[in-house]
This record gives structure tokens, C-alpha cells and sequence, in this order.
């Protein structure tokens, strides 16, 4: 889940077909880095080995990994991040060099995202706690084992946070905790 489509990042990379990246915009490398878990940052001048599977749904190397369509999904810590490829025209009349564009989109984690947007709400740690539960689709009963408290307990910080927000509903609580952000 992502907690707002104007919170993702995206960037461009342009690469050839043997995966060495050529361009790339200004958040490019950090995006790659995060995606890799590193979060120094990106210094190669390729992508990494998981990514290179991305290349064979468009050129017909029938990689498992890779969606038929050129994308390819990684989650981390950081975030779920979406990469599709295309094949871009050839660079000139008579050579043979065949362009990628690759695209990244990152969506932020769910936990990051409720977090925030429960300080924002004034909401507290056992709340958000909570509204991580709801929103994963986790029943009250299981929210209240792996948090140590009773179901009972579990439904009063759900009204809790309910009133508190003004919502009557579980997508009404998703609208409320999205527009925070």
C-alpha cells in the first residue's frame, strides 16, 4: 500500500543492453542505492545483477523474474519499488546499439507512512500500532496477540482512533492517514 501517489519517487536511467547505465537523472542513483539496500548511494556505472532480468521480457529471454511487460518489483525496508524497461529506437541509421529506458518508481513502506501520518494526527504509539494492524488486514484478535493486549483493548483504541479522525471506516481511515501525508 502506498500511503499517497504524490509521496512516490521515480527516476530515469538510460542503459544499454549489457545493463551499463549511460544517463541518468538527479535521483536516480539514490533511488537504485535504496532499492539495493545501500544507503550511501549508487557509484557503479551498472545496474545491479537483479535487475538485469528486467531486459528479457523485452528482448524475448523469457526470465522468469521479469513481468511480461519489461517491469520488475523489488521490497525492502525503503520501500516496494517498481522498474520498467523499454526499448528505445536505435541511436543511429546503421549501428547495431540497442537503448533501454528504465524507469523506477518508489512507493514508501506502509509502516513509514502510517507513522508519520499518525504523529501528524496526534495519534499514539499504541494507536499506530493498531492502525498498522487495520490496515494490513489483520483481525483484532491477531493485532491484540502480537501487541500483548486483549481484543477488548484492541477495539477501544480502533474507536479511539476513529473518533479522533472523524472516520467511520477502515477506507475512510486509509483517505484520512493518505491526506495527512
Amino acid at each position: 500500500m502506498t500511503a499517497n501517489p504524490g509521496d512516490d519517487d521515480s527516476a530515469l536511467f538510460i542503459a544499454d543492453e549489457t545493463g551499463r547505465i549511460l544517463r541518468s537523472d538527479a535521483g536516480a542513483a539514490r533511488l537504485l542505492a535504496l532499492a539495493d539496500g545501500k544507503p550511501g548511494g549508487w557509484s557503479d556505472t551498472s545496474l545491479p545483477g537483479w535487475l538485469t532480468p528486467i531486459f528479457d521480457a523485452i528482448t524475448g529471454g523469457g526470465s522468469r523474474k521479469a513481468k511480461s511487460d519489461g517491469g520488475l518489483e523489488r521490497e525492502n525496508e525503503a520501500g516496494r519499488f517498481v522498474f520498467r524497461a523499454y526499448r528505445l529506437h536505435r541511436v543511429a541509421k546503421n549501428s547495431g546499439e540497442v537503448l533501454y529506458g528504465i524507469s523506477v518508481v518508489r512507493q514508501r513502506a506502509l509502516v513509514s507512512a502510517i507513522t508519520e501520518a499518525a504523529a501528524i494526527n496526534g495519534l499514539s504509539e499504541q494507536q499506530r500500532r493498531v492502525c498498522i494492524g487495520i490496515l494490513s488486514g489483520v483481525s483484532y484478535s491477531e493485532i491484540g496477540r502480537v501487541l500483548g493486549i486483549k481484543e477488548s483493548t484492541v477495539v477501544d483504541h480502533v474507536r479511539r482512533v476513529y473518533a479522533k479522525l472523524d472516520v467511520h471506516s477502515r477506507d475512510e481511515l486509509v483517505r484520512v492517514l493518505a491526506r495527512a501525508l
